[in-house]
């Protein structure tokens, strides 16, 4: 810890003080400053953390799911340097602690590399987390630490639109649900991450009049603009990352088969959120489309989040009323599959 800095203080409820103490000073390698019959000082790498003793453990903790892992809530750590991050994760297999988040890279070669792992203190059940960043500046950085521009230009620089694992040949399922709304070919519609996809070709085609295409990446605009042709006038292309878009009408069906389940902070989909609500009308339709409960864990290289209809609902909350769900095995250029579930909300408030 930097001398110019005060050592930070923590107390937590165990129900086992002696269990707790030996985890600490044996696993954890704490010192112990004062104690008594009901409470520990223990010092962690110059911060005072202390353990009180209650009667009662408190209830299952609540959880939020971060890159795929189901995050406890309440929880306290360190960020140690990287080399002490894996020094740790060896003594702690060598002492045979269970994980409650086993030790894994986040964002591996991006700006923002961290390492991460949870354990559980055996004598109150608290959750603490040590965690390692790669460049340590990135510690208190305010924005994705990735750079998804970056990430999904070079995703189309070096394959063909028709060989990414997304590639739909016929979006027909998300043609099926457009149409089951009931929307006129007047209606504003905009297809969210929709980039090379070949829905918006459908739209045209179907006689949609106010089409508007948003992606991150340029380059898989212009392959979608290039196909098309004169075409391509008649659509709004526009190119914005989703947290940051604000929405210069309001829509009556926003659509998304590319984008959700790449959100994996809180605060992403948060901001994803709120764009829905400044950009969709009132009683317009929300079709989302991602991977299931029983889809991959990842794609293109980056951590997803899986959903079925009710995680969706809680994301979005009460003002969005499910109309529909559809499951789709979709079949890969490569040959792989993939399990996605289409989801279809109304706003109704």
């Amino acid at each position: 810890m930097a001398a110019d800095r005060p050592p930070f203080h923590l107390a937590f409820p165990v129900t086992d003080l002696a269990a707790t103490r030996a985890f600490m000073v044996e696993v954890l390698g704490c010192g112990v400053g004062r104690e008594s019959e009901r409470w520990i000082d223990f010092d962690l790498q110059g911060h005072q953390v202390t353990a009180h003793r209650v009667e009662a453990a408190e209830a299952v903790p609540a959880t939020n799911p971060v890159s795929g892992h189901a995050i406890p809530v309440r929880h306290f750590g360190l960020v140690l340097s990287w080399e002490d991050w894996h020094a740790l994760v060896e003594r702690l297999r060598a002492a045979a602690v269970p994980f409650a988040v086993a030790p894994h890279i986040r964002f591996p070669g991006e700006p923002g590399e961290q390492a991460t792992l949870f354990v559980v203190e055996p004598g109150g059940g608290n959750y603490i987390e040590f965690k390692a960043f790669r460049d340590p500046r990135r510690l208190f950085a305010r924005e994705q630490v990735m750079d998804r521009r970056a990430h999904w230009e070079q995703v189309y620089r070096d394959k063909a639109p028709e060989a990414v694992s997304w590639f739909q040949p016929d979006p027909a399922l998300s043609r099926q649900l457009i149409e089951a709304t009931g929307i006129g070919t007047d209606a504003a519609v905009i297809d969210v991450g929709g980039g090379a996809s070949r829905l918006v070709d459908c739209l045209l085609e179907a006689g949609y009049r106010d089409v508007s295409v948003l992606d991150i990446a340029p380059s898989a605009l212009a392959h979608a603009r290039k196909r098309l042709g004169e075409a391509a006038k008649a659509v709004s292309w526009i190119e914005a990352d989703i947290t940051r878009f604000a929405p210069p009408k309001r829509y009556a069906l926003w659509h998304d088969r590319a984008v959700f389940h790449f959100l994996t902070e809180a605060q992403d989909r948060e901001r994803y959120r709120q764009a829905v609500l400044e950009g969709l009308a009132p009683g317009g339709h929300l079709i989302i489309a991602a991977f299931a409960l029983d889809g991959p864990t990842r794609c293109s290289g980056l951590d997803i989040v899986r959903y079925d209809s009710e995680g969706l609902q809680r994301v979005l909350g009460p003002a969005f009323r499910l109309r529909d769900s559809v499951h789709e095995i979709h079949h890969t250029p490569g040959g792989g599959e993939q399990k996605f579930g289409y989801h279809w909300f109304q706003r109704i408030s």
